[in-house]
């Protein structure tokens, strides 16, 4: 047995269980509930996706350090569920102590529905209340109550998972907060402030922050709290007549007092509740947070900031260009060496390609000891991305440095068409950009019998997120083909068969997505000019050998045409590359910072 899960058992064996009531309501230590089981996720205090190696208890837990996954221990079990992304990757680094819980595959229950039906009467589910957004926390509730059992919190501060990491938990370090200034974002806090009030007045007087990255945007700082991730470990308090920013006090400079002047608070103190409403987004706010708000000053609504982030000013538009425009020419560049150094027979490794791609921009964590080969024999996928003042860019490229087999490049056409297909979409006022892209996978291009098992379930996860988001805004024959066209795979059916549609992978190199119209009800008016959107993206070599003659001169002529749009006055160079007997002339952007 594991030291660290029998450590963790003791730990949460010991507990007094402070009960967690329908109501979200932390109430007082109980003597009739029993912790049977320890729910360990992988967000921070802000439900953030990206964590600090302080926050990373999942994977000290399970030895699993996928982005996505939750543990749940019981007193002689241990369990690790994650999506079809991470299921090879799960399967090596987690020991025989854990059973690896393939999400989205036949069978295979979610943690509510293993909640339902493993806890019994008397039995409870401890969570860290600080760790466990307030919708997961009530789909628990719901999931234990039908078995009597009952999901209980650790005292605030009081984590199982940290007590028996110890000493040897990373300690957290005072961010280096900085100001981004107006030239980058557009708006100034105070600005951006009254937009945001203007709407929450609608709701309530107040409205409590706590996803990191709504917060770094409100107020125009960033920070380093998080790696490859510039936000600052913050919650904020937002009313009509101030606004309150709980930080680390460490990390507060007099350039960055003088920066917006709003009142701060140390990190960790509590919320005022001296207000007559207070607005709150249950899938962000902790459990924590929302209950040390009054019941009857509490009113849920999704981010009021996450709907002005959304809609993107001239300035944070054109920054995502430029970006983009500077990290695509350092993409053409690496993707141009990468290529010369493999076909010459040089030995890369994915970790000397992304020192290589280093010298462009910073990038992220390496591993030496499990990093696979770039040859000529497969597709070599780089997802990467890089943080600029003006911009962020989250890219990944597929790209076949050899001579890629009939079904590669079937896989990759159909994915560049669904590219291109997107690209031309005009949307309406019925139609929001999820509703086109996502959407089931046609069932009739591809023999199931050719992917992998770890294939088949990345498709029924997805599919099952198409269900569950597209469910709603559906009806009739529309919602019956949703449920016809989503349910799980199955090697024996004869309708099952799914396009391949290769985009990116983290394991195989080969995702399934698809990009097809549903008929939807109206979902609200959505601001466009009704044209079809036009993409400031950058073309990376080798694709030509992944496309027919024809796709990839039509591909050719419009990448050229919009880099030419973009830098009329600037220095460009053709660069020609050969493939298939085909000479195609490339323009490759000497892009300036």
């Amino acid at each position: 047995m594991s030291p660290t899960l029998d450590k963790l058992r003791r730990a949460f064996a010991g507990l007094a269980p402070r009960v967690l009531d329908a109501e979200l309501r932390i109430q007082s230590s109980s003597s009739v509930a029993r912790v049977s089981a320890l729910l360990v996720e992988s967000e921070d205090a802000h439900g953030s996706e990206y964590v600090s190696s302080r926050d990373m208890r999942r994977t000290f837990v399970s030895g699993f350090d996928g982005s996505a996954g939750t543990a749940l221990i019981t007193h002689d079990h241990a369990y690790l569920w994650t999506d079809g992304r991470y299921f090879l990757q799960a399967e090596h680094q987690l020991s025989k102590d854990w059973t690896l819980m393939r999400q989205g595959q036949k069978d295979v229950p979610t943690v509510e529905e293993w909640v339902e039906a493993n806890l019994h009467a008397g039995d409870a589910l401890a969570i860290d209340p600080l760790l466990t957004s307030v919708a997961t926390a009530r789909r628990l509730v719901t999931s234990a109550s039908k078995s009597n059992a009952s999901v209980v919190c650790c005292e605030w501060g009081a984590n199982v998972v940290d007590q028996v990491w110890a000493d040897a938990q990373p300690a957290r370090v005072p961010s280096d907060l900085q100001v981004l200034g107006e030239q980058f974002t557009g708006a100034s806090v105070a600005t951006k402030l009254s937009n945001v009030l203007d709407l929450a007045k609608k709701h309530a007087t107040a409205i409590v922050l706590t996803a990191l990255d709504d917060i770094a945007w409100l107020f125009n700082i960033r920070g380093s709290d998080v790696e490859f991730n510039p936000v600052v470990m913050a919650y904020a308090l937002v009313t009509v007549t101030s606004a309150t920013l709980f930080v680390d006090a460490q990390a507060l400079t007099p350039d960055v007092l003088a920066h917006f002047g709003s009142h701060i608070e140390a990190y960790a103190a509590s919320v005022p509740k001296d207000t007559a409403s207070i607005l709150v987004d249950p899938a962000q706010c902790n459990v924590a947070v929302f209950s040390a708000i009054p019941p009857a000053l509490r009113k849920e609504a999704p981010s009021i900031v996450l709907r002005h982030k959304a809609i993107k000013n001239p300035v944070e538009i054109q920054g995502m260009k430029s970006a983009h425009i500077r990290d695509g020419a350092a993409q053409v560049r690496f993707f141009h060496w990468l290529q010369e150094a493999v076909t010459s027979g040089q030995v890369i490794t994915e970790v000397s390609a992304d020192k290589k791609q280093q010298q462009f921009r910073r990038q992220m964590a390496d591993d030496e000891a499990t990093c696979g080969r770039v040859t000529t024999d497969q597709m070599y996928l780089n997802d990467s991305g890089a943080q600029y003042l003006d911009g962020t860019t989250d890219v990944t490229r597929t790209v076949h440095l050899g001579q890629p087999t009939a079904h590669e490049v079937h896989c990759f056409t159909h994915v560049l068409k669904a590219h291109i297909a997107l690209a031309t979409s005009a949307y309406g006022k019925f139609c929001t950009f999820e509703t086109i892209t996502l959407i089931p996978i046609q069932r009739k291009l591809i023999d199931v019998t050719e992917l992998t098992a770890h294939e088949i379930a990345w498709v029924d996860t997805y599919h099952a997120d198409v269900r569950a988001k597209l469910s709603p805004l559906l009806e009739g024959g529309a919602l019956a083909y949703l449920e016809h066209e989503t349910r799980p795979l199955d090697l024996h059916d004869d309708d099952g068969d799914v396009t391949d549609d290769d985009d990116n992978d983290d394991d195989d190199n080969r995702k399934s997505q698809a990009i097809i119209l549903a008929r939807l009800k109206p979902v609200g008016a959505v601001a466009t000019d009704g044209m079809a959107s036009k993409y400031s993206d950058t073309f990376t070599p080798p694709l030509e050998r992944l496309m027919t003659e024809k796709e990839f001169r039509v591909a050719i002529g419009a990448i050229n045409q919009t880099v030419a749009d973009y830098f009329p006055c600037m220095c460009c160079v053709v660069y020609a590359y050969v493939g298939y007997a085909l000479t195609c002339g490339l323009i490759l952007c000497c892009a300036r910072p």
